[in-house]
């Protein structure tokens, strides 16, 4: 009965066998993802165009992944290509191929988790800090078991596809080279020229939208554009409505183009502050000036305090102190990420797309804060739990006139337990308490 079933192994080219896949990997993905998101969530059209535009995106990826094989496929002479071991190298490049494509399915499965959107610019920015990101994850998830478990089904898919198809060994005529020649220059030409991130948004349901994606395309258009989608991750408010709101509080906003005009007609002039004129116009203390502390905290939300409703009291002396305070209930981030609560807290600034300010260059001496009490005679810190390098607070801080304090400068002795991200809080509070007793002795307000 065997014999029935018997047949001779399809033959195949390696570029072939890794475009199936890859086109296998995330057709699994999406058809989870959407499951996961819920069937009754998307429309039967939704569903359509979740897969037919998701396949375009899938293969303006491959339109760059498959040109490397392509040029090895045109530069290996034709004399090695029935070679034996030359197969096995085949074989084994498809197996390390494979996991990498698992491994990226899984990642971005994870991604979508906490982000419920395929790769974007989150992911890039992450990459860029892998001592934090790769320490977290290694913190969170059992990582050697997943990566076990990832070359073992890798090595299954490769095992059962070495049992039905062999690769190609005929000699590429000089017709058949020219044609992976065109090949290799037309196809990512045409991705490029053609497929466009923006066309992810097909209709008005954004886990269509985002389901439609593919993620190694999303990554390279994120790493490329270096910003968010402004209208995707901002809640905004008709400009009509925004100017109305402006004008009701005594803001009469005028448009970039009537100042410019204003300028060049000479009825604004521009004027620039120097450094010895600001000095100069600063009004000396009366009184000895108060220190002043920002604590931020790292995603407390406010459904964890008392204060908000909770009623675990896992916040006792934050729901005493706020008892005890002014209270501002509508203080908001600039952004998605935590790096903005810094834009927020340093400099006051509204919400902007792309990079947080924390991260673009030429930003030392901006108006923060403490560029302010810095000017004012106060000592002016920034004292963080983790590594200062991360999120590019080191860089910020600094040139902005704080001395700026992280792990790396407290005592060992002092810290009684810490992760990839910081110390404990009880670890970064006293050794703040120990840096601004110190601070006393200078007799300057801080």
């Amino acid at each position: 009965m065997l014999k029935l079933f018997r047949h001779k192994p399809y033959s195949v080219s390696f570029s072939l066998l890794v475009v199936s896949i890859a086109l296998s990997i995330w057709l699994l993905l999406r058809v989870v993802l959407s499951v996961q998101v819920g069937l009754s969530q998307l429309s039967i059209k939704e569903l359509i165009g979740i897969f037919v535009n998701g396949f375009w995106f899938d293969i303006s990826a491959l339109a760059y992944l498959v040109v490397p094989w392509l040029l090895i496929s045109l530069l290996m002479p034709n004399i090695l290509r029935s070679k034996r071991w030359v197969n096995h190298i085949r074989w084994g490049v498809a197996g390390i191929l494979t996991f990498c494509l698992l491994f990226g399915a899984v990642s971005e499965y994870i991604f979508w988790q906490e982000f419920t959107t395929r790769f974007n610019f989150i992911a890039v920015d992450y990459l860029i800090y892998t001592n934090e990101v790769i320490g977290n994850i290694r913190e969170s998830y059992p990582v050697p078991l997943i990566l076990v478990g990832i070359a073992l089904i890798a090595f299954l898919i490769v095992f059962s596809l070495s049992k039905v198809i062999r690769f190609e060994t005929q000699q590429r005529s000089a017709k058949r080279k020219l044609g992976l020649v065109l090949m290799t220059i037309a196809l990512p030409l045409l991705s490029f020229q053609l497929a466009n991130v923006d066309q992810m948004a097909f209709s008005k349901n954004a886990y269509a939208n985002e389901l439609s994606g593919n993620g190694v395309f999303s990554f390279s258009a994120a790493a490329r554009r270096n910003e968010l989608d402004y209208d995707q991750f901002y809640k905004t408010i008709p400009q009509s409505q925004a100017l109305s709101v402006l004008k009701s509080v005594g803001v009469n906003r005028k448009t970039t183009s009537a100042i410019i005009a204003a300028e060049n007609s000479g009825l604004l002039k521009s004027t620039q502050l120097s450094g010895t004129d600001l000095d100069a116009n600063l009004a000396p203390f009366k009184r000895r000036p108060k220190n002043v502390v920002l604590i931020s905290v790292e995603s407390l939300s406010a459904e964890y305090l008392g204060t908000y409703g909770n009623q675990e009291n896992l916040t006792p002396y934050l729901n005493q102190l706020a008892g005890e305070s002014l209270v501002f209930d509508k203080v908001f981030a600039t952004g998605t990420r935590t790096v903005r609560g810094l834009d927020a807290l340093s400099i006051a600034i509204p919400p902007i797309p792309g990079q947080a300010i924390v991260h673009r260059p030429d930003t030392d001496h901006l108006a923060t804060i403490g560029e302010l009490l810095e000017v004012k005679g106060y000592s002016t810190f920034f004292i963080y739990g983790g590594y200062g390098v991360f999120d590019s607070m080191n860089k910020y801080f600094k040139g902005n006139d704080y001395q700026v304090i992280d792990r790396t400068d407290f005592d060992k002795a002092t810290i009684q337990s810490e992760n990839v991200w910081g110390v404990d809080d009880e670890s970064l509070f006293n050794n703040s308490l120990h840096i601004l007793d110190q601070n006393v002795k200078s007799q300057k307000p801080f």
